[in-house]
């Protein structure tokens, strides 16, 4: 395994600590409960965090189309840089769901990712009063920090 090694020196010239730095593909899956209320926001939102990547996920199943409120549902990227990552993202049950196709997305910070309705032709109470499960999964490169004594060549 390669990996870019990195050198701490202090002051006087010893150096005081070796790290390497390893770049892998890191799968995340993040599972968010809805749970009906009438006391639920309209549009409900969830952070998910990957590692050291914060992202936000709007729930929000609106009429036809976005919300007018909100503009969801969508995922947006909360942190810096910009990131590449192999998405997907489904609600499992019936009544209207959220779906996103599983392929490489690259988001800006901040910028926001829409997310489709599907909507069952036998639903007839879409609203807050139904239980909801989403399931999030990210794919993305990821650099992890170990000892350079603990890496191999193999």
């Amino acid at each position: 395994m390669n990996c870019k090694q990195n050198a701490f020196v202090a002051e006087n010239g010893e150096e005081i600590e070796k790290s390497c730095t390893i770049s892998k593909m890191v799968l995340f899956e993040h599972t968010w409960i809805i749970e009906p209320s009438d006391l639920t926001p309209h549009c409900p939102r969830c952070e998910i965090v990957t590692g050291t990547v914060r992202w936000e996920l709007n729930g929000c199943l609106g009429k036809q189309g976005p919300c007018v409120n909100c503009g969801g549902p969508y995922l947006k990227l909360v942190s810096e840089p910009p990131r590449a990552a192999n998405i997907t993202i489904h609600e499992e049950g019936l009544d209207r769901r959220i779906w996103l196709p599983l392929g490489q997305y690259t988001l800006q910070p901040n910028g926001k990712l829409h997310v489709a309705v599907m909507v069952d032709s036998n639903a007839n109470d879409p609203g807050r009063r139904k239980r909801r499960k989403i399931v999030s999964t990210f794919s993305l490169y990821m650099n992890i920090f170990v000892d350079p004594a603990e890496v191999s060549d193999d």
